[in-house]
């Protein structure tokens, strides 16, 4: 089951979400290595809009803007990690503010693909959506979006088992990757 962790309601400090087996954290600048590693693999990236990364200076970006997202007040990014390896980056999941005053946010998650299959995504993602809808004041949310291509049956059999509701088909909605 999750459980929040130490998070004071009302300040801006990171919340800290821990699972039976994981602990959502802050990103930092020491998962640099690891999340270059993840996201420079062809597999990982299937699914997402974005290429392979080329070099460890794209990772250090991208591990910016997730701290980002909470400084600048419009979402969260956690790190994923193992309780037994707190400092081991091994995936990630949050959401960011889609339409700013509607409450309504987009999800997004990734996960290295030694730990596919074990159920883990389903447990970062339930912990995600409890503290996303209980009481916390730091970002109030009505309505968690998800998009996926409709080949990714992993991840939609993912959302489907979290409660998520298949609303329909955006034609053309993005162009990336050629």
């Amino acid at each position: 089951m999750s459980q929040m962790v130490e998070i004071p309601q009302s300040s801006r400090i990171f919340p800290v979400l821990a699972t039976d087996r994981l602990l959502l954290r802050e990103f930092n600048k020491d998962d640099i290595p690891a999340v270059f590693e993840m996201l420079s693999r062809a597999d990982v990236n299937e699914w997402l809009e974005t290429a392979p990364m080329q070099s460890i200076e794209q990772a250090e970006g991208r591990v910016r803007g997730r701290m980002g997202l909470f400084k600048d007040k419009i979402g969260f990014r956690w790190a994923l990690a193992q309780k037994s390896d707190p400092a081991q980056a091994i995936g990630s999941c949050g959401y960011f503010s889609v339409r700013r005053g509607t409450a309504t946010v987009e999800t997004g998650y990734e996960l290295h693909p030694v730990f596919w299959r074990q159920g883990l995504m389903t447990e970062a993602l339930q912990a995600m959506i409890d503290f996303s809808f209980g009481a916390q004041d730091l970002m109030p949310v009505h309505r968690i979006d998800a998009l996926v291509s409709p080949g990714n049956t992993g991840s939609i059999r993912l959302l489907e088992k979290l409660g998520f509701i298949r609303e329909g088909l955006r034609r053309e909605f993005g162009f990336w990757r050629g």
